[in-house]
């Protein structure tokens, strides 16, 4: 279930996304990756900042893709 934002930004370089936070309530969010060339790419990892408490944060994991040209088997 992914949660309703109430703001999103789509940057060349990164995804912006602004949410209302309840305690204890969870987040789920989802983005997809843009590639323009076939490359082994290394994905940053997702962080989240607390605007108003910054020291409130959060950070995930680094991930890889491989694109492959169109009709690559």
């Amino acid at each position: 279930d992914l949660s309703d934002a109430l703001y999103t930004e789509y940057l060349d370089d990164r995804f912006l996304t602004g949410f209302e936070s309840y305690p204890g309530y969870e987040y789920s969010f989802a983005y997809m990756i843009r590639a323009v060339t076939p490359e082994h790419y290394r994905v940053p990892a997702a962080s989240v900042e607390d605007m108003y408490r910054p020291t409130r944060i959060g950070r995930g994991a680094m991930g890889q893709a491989e694109i492959e040209a169109a009709g690559t088997p």
